[in-house]
């Protein structure tokens, strides 16, 4: 039930509903002639405003200079509840509500000021909800009714041509729209209709393909019957190949390839660790040689001649300075060989 229509605009003139049948007339004056006409006073722009209000698209009267950046206010009851609900003319995507949204099926948000808002669409929603007792959703229909649709029969626009036939609310409605909301407003099962739809739109879909086959356009995408039948006696000998293979558990002819190059890799690794093990107990010998070296003690050889009775003469000694000087090197180089490889 609709209990008024308002603006933010100082020249509109408050619109109260009463309960039961309001008609809205133009006035004619005494001094109105034939010429004076009741076209252009507001009439279709309050519905309109009021379409607007419940989830409409803006129309070119509200799209209007005068009309930037207006808002219209609509007071209704929903459910037994008292609401009002605004939209602004520019910023057609927010709704904003006052009144208790508790039990609605999509809850509006709370914006900076901590007024009540919703998206349009979500507004749709819930009104379909509310008054129709629709769905959210329909995810299994592609065609569904809508609240928009069923609420333009209640509220008709005659520039629509909305009046023509008590089945249409729109001159250039679609018929599958007319179909499935008429059959849910006349609570009939209304998904007959939709799934009729389907039907016409795949036969228009096969009539699309049978118009390009016969014009050429398939055989130029896909070949000719004579190079698709030779493409099906192809796959099919495919199908029955693998098929066989299946049966006797054959293997795949591309899996001894597959094998031999991994047995062959596997191989590769193996020399590589052995090659490895090897370096290993080699380094190891070295450093257990290098650990285990030890310097010549040239006193104890010299005590060896003395007790044998023998005097070593000048020359032989020298002899056995540079045996010991070079024993020495070949230790020190021995480490520093050490030292490089840690």
């Amino acid at each position: 039930m609709l209990i008024s229509l308002t603006a933010d605009n100082e020249s509109f003139k408050d619109i109260n509903f009463k309960p039961g049948l309001n008609i809205i007339l133009a006035e004619r004056t005494k001094e109105s002639t034939k010429k004076d006409s009741r076209n252009g006073l507001g009439k279709t722009s309050m519905i309109e405003i009021i379409h607007y209000c419940l989830g409409a698209s803006i129309t070119q009267t509200l799209k209007k200079e005068q009309l930037e950046n207006r808002t219209f206010t609509l007071t209704l009851i929903l459910n037994d509840k008292k609401y009002s609900v605004s939209r602004n003319t520019s910023d057609k995507n927010t709704i904003t509500i006052i009144g208790d949204c508790s039990d609605w099926p999509i809850l509006p948000e709370r914006d900076a000021g901590g007024n009540q808002i919703l998206s349009n669409d979500d507004w749709k929603r819930n009104l379909g909800v509310l008054m129709f007792k629709l769905q959210k959703e329909y995810p299994d229909y592609k065609y569904a009714p809508t609240f928009r649709s069923c609420f333009s029969y209640f509220a008709r626009l005659d520039e629509y041509g909305a009046f023509q036939s008590p089945f249409k609310q729109h001159s250039s409605q679609l018929e599958w729209d007319i179909q499935v909301n008429n059959s849910f407003l006349l609570e009939l099962d209304w998904t007959y209709a939709s799934k009729w739809q389907i039907l016409k739109d795949r036969k228009k879909i096969l009539n699309q393909l049978k118009a390009e086959a016969e014009s050429g356009i398939l055989k130029e995408m896909y070949g000719s019957i004579g190079e698709l039948e030779a493409e099906r006696i192809r796959l099919e000998n495919d199908i029955k190949e693998q098929k066989e293979q299946l049966i006797n558990f054959k293997i795949h002819p591309q899996y001894h390839k597959i094998e031999f190059d991994a047995n062959s890799i596997t191989e590769l690794i193996h020399e590589h660790v052995n090659q490895n093990i090897a370096d290993k107990n080699l380094l190891e010998h070295y450093e257990k040689n290098i650990k285990e070296e030890r310097d010549i003690n040239s006193n104890y050889i010299d005590k060896i001649y003395n007790e044998a009775g023998i005097i070593i003469p000048e020359l032989v000694k020298r002899r056995l300075e540079d045996i010991k000087q070079f024993h020495k090197n070949i230790i020190i180089n021995r480490k520093d060989f050490k030292t490089i490889i840690n």
